[in-house]
C-alpha cells in the first residue's frame, strides 16, 4: 500500500508538501478549501507547488471541502455548491490530480428529517453527485464518495451508500474513523468486504477514535479501532491502494508513528497470506 498525508488548510500548502516529501510519503492529498488552500490561493502558488510535488516524486490526490451541501433543498444554494465543487475539480485537474473525494453531507436535520422529505433530499444528493461524477470524468478526474458514518442509519445505511455508488458512478473512499461513528458496532470491515471485491474501494482514510460522535483523528492504536483486523481484511480483499493518514495532532511525529504501525501490520500479515 502507498501512504500519504492531507494538508492542513490553515497552513502554507508548500510547507505541507515539503513535510510529506521530506518524510518519504508516496502521495499528497490536497484538500482544496479556505483559508490557505482555496482555488484562488493555490493558483497563485501553482508553479512552486507543482515543482515541490515533482521534486519529491509525490502523486497528487484531491479532496473537496467536507461541508459542501450537495443536497441542499434550496435550488440556488445547491447550485452554488455545485459550481464551487466544479471549481475544485477544475483546479485539481489542472494540477494533475487523479482522484477527488467528496463528502455526501446530509441536510437531514430539523424539519428536513421527516421521512417523506428525506427521500426528496436523498434524490437531490444522487442528482448532484451524478452531475459531478460526469463533470470530473470529462476533466480526467475520478470522483470518490466518502462514508461519513458507520452505515447503520444515523445519516445513511450501508445500502444507501451502495445505492449512491451504483446510481452516480462514483467509487468509494473508506474513512476508517468515520466507520466507527454513530454506530453500535465498527462497520469498517463491512465496507471493505462489501465494496473491495467489486473494485469500488479506491482510497482509504486512516485515523483512530473512541467511537460515539467525535471524529477525533487520533494516532493509530490510541483509540478503539482494531486496526490489525482492518489491515487483514484489506489484504484479503486485494486492496493495495492509497491510504491517507488523517492524524491531526499538533505533534506530527504521531503521523509518522501511525505509518510505522500500519507498515508493520502490513509486513506481518502479508507473510501470512
Amino acid at each position: 500500500m502507498r501512504f500519504g498525508i492531507m494538508n492542513d488548510p490553515y497552513k502554507d500548502p508548500i510547507e505541507e508538501v515539503r513535510f510529506a516529501g521530506n518524510n518519504d510519503f508516496d502521495f499528497f492529498e490536497l484538500t482544496v478549501e479556505k483559508p490557505l488552500s482555496d482555488p484562488a490561493s493555490l493558483l497563485e502558488c501553482k508553479k512552486e507547488f507543482l515543482d515541490e510535488l515533482s521534486k519529491y516524486g509525490l502523486e497528487l490526490l484531491g479532496h473537496a471541502p467536507w461541508y459542501f451541501e450537495l443536497a441542499h433543498p434550496y435550488d440556488r444554494i445547491r447550485k452554488a455548491f455545485l459550481e464551487e465543487s466544479k471549481d475544485v475539480i477544475d483546479l485539481l485537474a489542472d494540477f494533475g490530480a487523479e482522484k477527488v473525494t467528496f463528502h455526501p453531507v446530509p441536510v437531514f436535520t430539523g424539519v428536513y428529517s421527516r421521512k417523506n422529505y428525506r427521500s426528496v433530499l436523498f434524490d437531490l444528493l444522487k442528482e448532484s453527485l451524478k452531475s459531478l461524477v460526469d463533470y470530473a470524468r470529462e476533466r480526467g478526474v475520478e470522483l470518490l464518495l466518502e462514508n461519513i458514518d458507520g452505515g447503520e442509519g444515523k445519516f445513511f445505511t450501508i445500502y444507501e451508500y451502495e445505492e449512491l455508488l451504483k446510481e452516480t458512478g462514483a467509487s468509494l473512499t473508506l474513512d476508517i474513523g468515520h466507520a466507527n461513528l454513530y454506530t453500535k458496532t465498527f462497520s469498517g470491515i463491512v465496507f471493505i468486504d462489501r465494496f473491495a471485491p467489486k473494485g469500488l474501494l479506491k482510497h482509504v482514510h486512516a485515523s483512530d477514535n473512541m467511537g460515539g460522535e467525535a471524529d477525533l483523528h487520533l494516532p493509530i492504536g490510541v483509540g478503539r479501532i482494531r486496526y490489525p483486523d482492518v489491515v487483514k481484511h484489506l489484504l484479503r480483499n486485494g486492496y493495495r491502494g492509497t491510504v491517507t493518514l488523517e492524524v491531526f495532532s499538533q505533534d506530527r511525529e504521531y503521523v509518522l508513528i501511525s505509518r510505522k504501525k500500519l507498515e508493520k501490520m502490513l509486513s506481518s500479515f502479508s507473510r501470512q497470506l
